[in-house]
């Protein structure tokens, strides 16, 4: 090693686990805001729940959407290759989705409710392609729109968890009514 001023600078690599596996200061505040958007969800729900239910209704329904949003996005984020920081941003994303779905529907706003789905499209995949049309799409990527194209896929990611988990809670609820009509 010389000591002049030539050499570029030794950089530091982040403590690295077996298996590629991170844990940056980055990633634990992804990860503190992850687990505040899902007790955020889990608290709201909860709180909607326990007025019109003496069951444990109110205590299975936040669990089960909670863990239907977290399994979603490791099956998405196994399946698209992607990192933990951007499984976690899905989470975050989807908690907010379902957040915002009942904070409209908490304020009986019945014909926001009706278009809700169509908005959270246009918000969640029309406008970031969108986007990411007008930025990203370079003869030249910089790395600047690569990180907007990777938040461009997050937003997206989530967005399809969040239909899947929609989707499920639909059949579920058509499951639990088929069977009560049998018994």
């Amino acid at each position: 090693m010389s000591d002049t001023m030539d050499d570029p600078p030794m950089e530091l690599e982040p403590n690295v686990l077996p298996g590629r596996f991170r844990l940056t200061m980055r990633t634990m505040m992804i990860a503190v805001l992850t687990a505040a958007m899902a007790s955020a969800l889990f608290s709201e729900l909860w709180r909607l729940l326990k007025a019109s239910s003496t069951s444990n209704v109110h205590v299975d329904v936040p669990t089960i959407v909670i863990l239907g949003i977290c399994l979603n996005a490791v099956a998405i984020g196994c399946w698209g290759r992607l990192t933990l920081e951007q499984t976690f941003i899905q989470i975050a994303i989807c908690c907010l989705m379902v957040l915002t779905a009942a904070w409209i529907w908490e304020s009986k706003l019945t014909r926001l409710m009706r278009y809700w789905l169509q908005l959270s499209f246009a918000v969640g995949v029309v406008l970031p392609l969108f986007v990411r049309t007008i930025i990203v799409d370079k003869k030249k990527p910089t790395p600047r729109t690569r990180r907007i194209a990777s938040n461009i896929n997050n937003i997206i990611f989530a967005y399809i968890n969040f239909i899947i988990v929609l989707i499920v809670a639909v059949f579920q609820l058509l499951v639990l009514y088929v069977l009560s009509i049998w018994q």
